[in-house]
């Protein structure tokens, strides 16, 4: 599982550093694309911990540790206030039932909108809110099928909430909290229906910092 885990991470992390890395180029062929600005790109990595339930009637709860990578381009002037972004996380969790463990790897984009912001700063408080839709690879556990028994499903995954950055640095905010409610569609022999709440926490870094206008 460590391993998985571990592979999981490290393909979250590349993912995010090549979209991001690929939004700031043009393409070539003498077509000219301009490029994003560097300051409406923010990169968040976070600790992610996950109140989940094996169904919704079950009244037994447990919690998945994990992390997550996230991403947002703010598309200015051309839409105020919002942005697109995406989060890739990846959590675990070991005897959720004797012997059962259960690792969970997800991959979401949607759109992000600032509710509130310090603007008489170039940088400053950042209050969010945001819907992602993805998928999510569940595995390392037991799923009920037709015939028999698996060790990983898949399904659409749905998450809402929001966030609240503070900046530390010139460069670098505080995620104080990302609160999220985490809906997914596993099979779990009931009504296959997950509805959790993932809270996360961590640091934020702007590519780019806008000059201050006089």
């Amino acid at each position: 599982m460590k391993n998985t885990l571990r592979f999981s991470a490290m393909l979250a992390i590349l993912f995010g550093l090549g979209a991001l890395s690929s939004a700031g180029q043009a393409t070539g062929g003498g077509v000219s694309v301009k490029a994003p600005k560097a300051e409406n790109i923010e990169l968040g990595l976070t600790y992610t911990y996950k109140v989940a339930k094996i169904s919704k009637m079950s009244g037994s709860a447990f919690g998945l540790k994990g992390a997550s990578i996230d991403g947002v381009y703010w598309l200015g002037p051309r839409a105020k206030n919002i942005g697109v972004a995406f989060d890739i996380s990846g959590e675990a969790a070991s005897d959720i039932k004797p012997g059962v463990n259960l690792s969970q790897f997800t991959m979401a984009v949607g759109p992000r909108y600032t509710l509130w912001k310090d603007k008489s700063k170039s940088r400053g408080a950042n209050l969010f809110s945001e819907v992602l839709i993805g998928y999510v690879h569940a595995f390392n556990s037991v799923f009920p099928a037709p015939t028999a028994a698996v060790a990983s499903a898949n399904s659409f995954s749905l998450q809402a909430g929001g966030g609240y950055n503070y900046p530390i640095t010139k460069s670098i905010d505080l995620r104080v909290i990302d609160a999220n409610y985490f809906l997914t569609k596993l099979p779990n022999a009931s009504n296959d229906f997950q509805g959790d709440l993932r809270l996360s926490a961590g640091v934020v870094y702007r590519l780019g910092v806008p000059k201050q206008t006089p």
